[in-house]
């Protein structure tokens, strides 16, 4: 344990994060073999969502999609006239 506690007092941590956001039809699968199998989302939406959540601009943390932009209530998109999204 000493070489942990060394290694990582020295350090300083480094987290980000991002989410993306897609909408379409979506199916899940059950994939595998018996007693070892994984669930797999089929569709635009999590290939898309993936996608945009890979992007790591200074920032920006949430991407949606031109989709999700598009069905979002424009009175949802800004706030006290400040642009909350971008497209």
């Amino acid at each position: 344990m000493p070489a942990f506690t060394a290694y990582y007092t020295s350090r300083t941590p480094s987290l980000s994060q991002s989410v993306g956001v897609d909408t379409s039809k979506v199916m899940v699968v059950r994939n595998g073999i018996k007693n070892n199998n994984d669930l797999v989302w089929i569709g635009r939406a999590p290939n898309i969502a993936a996608k945009l959540s890979a992007i790591r601009d200074p920032g920006y943390t949430s991407y949606i999609s031109e989709a999700v932009f598009n069905v979002i209530l424009d009175r949802v998109k800004s706030a006290h006239s400040r642009l909350l999204l971008e497209k």
